[in-house]
């Protein structure tokens, strides 16, 4: 049995089947895909297991095994994020309904032009970052490869995304921050939301920031770091990092959602599928870890 709840818990194999007899299979067959080559994102069940086999523990033989292990890695939803399509396939019609629901309720797509900033980058790891501007709703993430597992390299302990505010926003309007899904170090990061001398912690759970513009200074957003690094260079961290969505919007302005203005619902299909399966000598890679842009750290049996 080999269960990982989420993509940073790396115990994932990877099957290469070879010399092999070939048989028909159907199988249930889901399709998520965006519009208009949107990229699909993940805005809710993180707590669902990514790679989950535990249905193996009653096979009776090396081909069902191969075939339940493929089956899970090749089908995980975390493959599906960033792209503008997926393909998920299943080999009950129950296990596709209830794939289908997961998707409708936990992926949305993000539409095209939307501002996507990485906290943790090269370009932000100083206090001289490059200022930005507010462009409607915009999507800050912790690294490029969320949800993969994130790294920190060299001595940086501060990263910080500036967005600049102007006079006429100033007592007039306010930041609000959607906290899509927020998983740091508790003991040694924290995340902010800063304006002119005011401070706000982003913590999973608070839902909806606000922060009120009440200087002529920018906008800020930073990650803080007091953990020891533990390699000379990089050090890789166990956590999924964070989303989240930012506006800045009118003072008065009562604020539910601020995700809503550019996301939009996944179009899930599904329908039966046959494809030729083969059986016969087989050799399996061990993944035992991940790199920073989410490939994975191989050991071949």
């Amino acid at each position: 049995m080999i269960t990982a709840t989420g993509p940073a818990l790396v115990i994932v194999c990877i099957l290469k089947l070879i010399d092999a007899v070939a048989t028909d299979m159907k199988h249930q067959r889901l399709h998520a895909s965006c519009g208009n080559g949107d990229p699909m994102i993940q805005i809710s069940g993180y707590n669902h297991p990514y790679f989950d086999i535990d249905s193996l523990e009653h096979v009776e033989s090396m081909e069902e095994s191969i075939i339940g292990i493929k089956e899970s890695i090749e089908n995980s939803a975390i493959f599906c994020m960033w792209k503008n399509q997926c393909k998920i396939d299943k080999t009950t019609r129950k296990d596709i309904f209830k794939t289908e629901g997961w998707f409708k309720k936990n992926m949305r797509c993000l539409k095209n032009g939307t501002k996507v900033y990485d906290l943790i980058s090269n370009a932000t790891n100083s206090g001289d970052s490059e200022l930005e501007n507010f462009s409607g709703t915009i999507i800050v993430r912790s690294h490029e490869y969320f949800p993969w597992n994130y790294r920190f390299c060299d001595d940086t302990r501060k990263f910080v995304l500036r967005f600049i505010t102007g006079e006429t926003h100033v007592e007039k309007f306010k930041v609000a921050l959607q906290i899509v899904f927020s998983e740091i170090h508790s003991k040694f990061e924290s995340l902010f939301l800063v304006q002119g001398k005011r401070t706000v912690n982003i913590v999973q759970g608070s839902g909806i920031v606000e922060l009120d513009v009440t200087e002529l200074k920018h906008v800020e957003v930073e990650l803080k770091s007091t953990r020891p690094l533990t390699s000379p260079k990089c050090w890789d961290s166990a956590n999924k990092g964070f989303l989240l969505c930012l506006r800045l919007v009118e003072k008065t302005q009562e604020i539910r959602t601020v995700c809503d203005d550019v996301m939009y619902d996944v179009t899930v299909e599904t329908k039966e599928h046959t494809e030729q399966m083969q059986f016969g000598n087989t050799s399996i890679d061990l993944c035992f870890g991940m790199k920073g842009d989410g490939t994975c750290i191989l050991l071949q049996r």
